[in-house]
């Protein structure tokens, strides 16, 4: 008569168990954000996989967590963050179930705080150039640029090396000019 109770009672601890495992959810750079996110890589027929992106992950968790915590895998590769991934204290999970975000173990994971530009065509000599008018940036949106990793000079007048400018690599100012109002400084 005890193995009857003592088997319901190993089943009832399991099914606890499993329902307060965390929630487990994907990202990949070749997923898509209408995806449950709850597979590693993309079924056959492609109807499901991991989501794209982080701020879609958050928003799930947002949505299905009720309270048992979270682990986001994320997978490796590039994710260009076109906004900041904003993560409140509710994100965190509490210290019993904690919502954790991480590379997927042993994959590299890159967040890039960037615009992805293609579409270079040849300008001249070694010069590219590409348009960027339909990406509706700010004047100022473009203050660094990278190609395969490595940071990249931007277009500049004067067009000056290192030791061509007096001074050095700056200009700078020599003296203040007091008599005259019209003009606040002068160059040396």
């Amino acid at each position: 008569m005890m193995k009857p109770f003592w088997l319901l009672g190993l089943l009832l601890s399991v099914t606890g168990w499993a329902l307060a495992a965390p929630m487990v959810l994907y990202v990949a750079p070749g997923g898509d954000d209408t995806w449950s996110g709850v597979l590693q890589e993309a079924n056959a027929e492609k109807s499901d996989g991991p989501v794209a992106t982080l701020t879609r992950a958050r928003d799930i968790v947002r949505e299905r967590n009720t309270g048992q915590g979270a682990i986001v895998y994320v997978r490796g590769g590039a994710y260009f963050l076109k906004e900041p991934l904003r993560l409140e204290k509710a994100d965190s999970g509490t210290r019993e179930n904690p919502i954790i975000w991480q590379a997927y173990p042993g994959e590299s994971v890159r967040l890039i705080g960037a615009i992805n530009l293609s579409g270079f065509t040849p300008y001249k000599d070694s010069i590219v150039k590409t348009d960027v008018s339909a990406m509706n940036l700010p004047k100022s949106a473009c203050r660094q640029l990278f190609v395969n990793g490595s940071r990249q000079i931007l277009a500049r007048w004067p067009n000056k090396g290192e030791g061509e400018i007096p001074g050095g690599a700056w200009a700078f100012i020599g003296a203040s000019v007091e008599s005259d109002k019209n003009q606040s400084f002068i160059f040396a």
